[in-house]
């Protein structure tokens, strides 16, 4: 039907966004009008990194469950999260972090997702340490969630040596890493997957 977008830069630290699109009722599926709405304000800190919070909602517009003539879609959600992206001034670290929480009318637990992904990349050592969660019943809606209930941890170590020729410089290393875990987790019982 209609919808609205503002996005942009405040100042020099600051930047913000919104949307706000209202869809049209499908007859013929029992869809009721719906809302989509996004607002999301991010902030530089230190030398590269930043910091954002965003808010996603969606509402179905006068949708009554439970009627004889009601589809069974939901009566809202909704998504907050925080972000924190990680770029040191002289590039040795990089990273991301976020947690987001998701609400639903049928909720009991398990309505979040958290994950990191931070390197340390010097000259002659590599570290990093990658992990995700999510929760049983996280429900992103509009979004994309590949499965829930399961976390993934990935880290790793390399050194690299050095051989230096004439004609060329050869890099090689070690790397100490595990094969990467992705656990399901099912009952009080864990699962390895892979």
């Amino acid at each position: 039907m209609f919808g609205a977008r503002m996005s942009g830069k405040v100042n020099k630290l600051w930047r913000v966004g919104a949307m706000d699109i209202q869809t049209s009722e499908v007859d013929s599926m029992g869809l009721p009008v719906q809302n989509f709405a996004v607002a999301a304000v991010q902030r530089q800190v230190f030398a590269r990194s930043n910091i954002a919070a965003m808010f996603i909602n969606k509402e179905s517009i006068g949708y009554h469950p439970g009627t004889e003539d009601s589809a069974a879609y939901s009566q809202y959600n909704r998504d907050l999260g925080l972000e924190y992206n990680l770029a040191s001034k002289d590039n040795l670290w990089t990273g991301k972090f976020m947690v987001h929480k998701s609400f639903s009318p049928q909720t009991g637990g398990g309505e979040y997702t958290h994950a990191s992904d931070v390197v340390f990349s010097a000259k002659k050592i590599f570290v990093r340490w990658h992990h995700e969660y999510v929760g049983s019943a996280y429900n992103a809606e509009v979004g994309y969630v590949p499965r829930l209930n399961y976390y993934s941890l990935n880290p790793r170590l390399r050194y690299n040596f050095f051989r230096h020729s004439p004609k060329k410089l050869s890099v090689t290393g070690q790397t100490l890493a595990p094969i990467s875990t992705s656990t399901a987790i099912s009952a009080g019982r864990t699962m390895r997957l892979f």
